[in-house]
């Protein structure tokens, strides 16, 4: 079973450094994702009709709500992996970007010697054992997206980010509304459809063309987000929130949320109650062997 050494959120969204076990079936995530490795086995996403990869020289980059998976190479070494969930709004904003909103047309980044070092940076300052300093943290995620975003502009087209940030379908946004209002019905997308006044083959084609992706996976994101949220600022156990969240059981929980993150919820959990959990000897030292 995978294992997670560190969650830190902030203004900027989430990091967490993870090892990946076992590959994840395909999800979203509300946010825009980079994902870097940092040690043991390479991996690969599933992206549009590509496959990218992730190891020394690639970063995976995903837009907010973009459909993809994340597979171990054939030897299925477990990889250790950094991951960035980041709020859109705030990466817009970051100074260098002047106002440019990031888009990625492609999922592979290369990166070179300073982001693998910034990557490296950033791992051992939320792994540490003291306190971990936020504003610290912030600064680096900042200096390590801001590398990553001018590397990734120049390998994609257009080279320039656009001024302004596209706008979706107001039918979907306020069924992606409706969807997060109501968590433990995700049987009413007929419902959903007639409100924002779509036939239910409609509604799923906006979701394909305007997010790449399907109703079904946006509600797992949202419980997904909904789940890790309550974990971390709740003392709830597990049969509750499975609850809350419209599961039948905290078994049918664990699995949904394993199958996305590659750990179990309440590994995920612990190491929140624990959140500068100290990298294992043995791990650390296949991350400095191959980093």
């Amino acid at each position: 079973m995978g294992a997670i050494y560190s969650v830190i959120e902030g203004d900027f969204g989430r990091v967490e450094v993870r090892e990946l076990s076992c590959n994840l079936v395909a999800h979203v995530h509300d946010q825009m994702q980079f994902v870097f490795w940092l040690g043991g086995g390479e991996a690969f996403s599933h992206f549009r009709d590509s496959v990218a990869c992730i190891n020394q020289d690639t970063a995976l980059g995903t837009n907010a709500f973009q459909a993809h998976d994340l597979f171990l190479q054939a030897n299925r070494a477990p990889a250790i992996l950094l991951f960035l969930y980041i709020n859109v709004d705030w990466l817009d904003d970051l100074p260098h970007l002047r106002g440019q909103a990031v888009s990625l047309t492609q999922a592979s980044i290369k990166i070179n010697p300073e982001i693998r070092a910034s990557t490296w940076k950033l791992m051992q300052k939320i792994t540490a054992t003291k306190a971990v300093d936020l504003q610290t943290v912030n600064e680096q995620v900042t200096h390590l997206l801001r590398l990553t975003t001018e590397i990734a502009a120049k390998q994609m087209h257009p080279a320039v980010w656009s001024s302004r940030r596209k706008m979706i379908d107001y039918r979907l946004r306020q069924t992606m509304a409706y969807m997060q209002e109501n968590l433990v019905q995700p049987s009413l997308i007929n419902t959903i459809a007639k409100k924002v006044g779509i036939s239910r083959s409609r509604l799923y084609e906006l979701f394909h063309d305007e997010l790449e992706t399907t109703p079904k996976l946006v509600w797992s994101s949202l419980h997904l987000k909904a789940a890790i949220h309550r974990m971390m600022t709740t003392k709830d156990d597990l049969a509750t929130i499975a609850s809350q969240l419209g599961f039948s059981s905290a078994g049918n929980f664990s699995r949904f949320f394993r199958s996305i993150t590659g750990v179990s919820p309440l590994t995920y959990r612990r190491q929140n109650a624990a959140p500068h959990t100290k990298l294992k000897r043995a791990t650390l030292q296949e991350i400095v062997s191959r980093g």
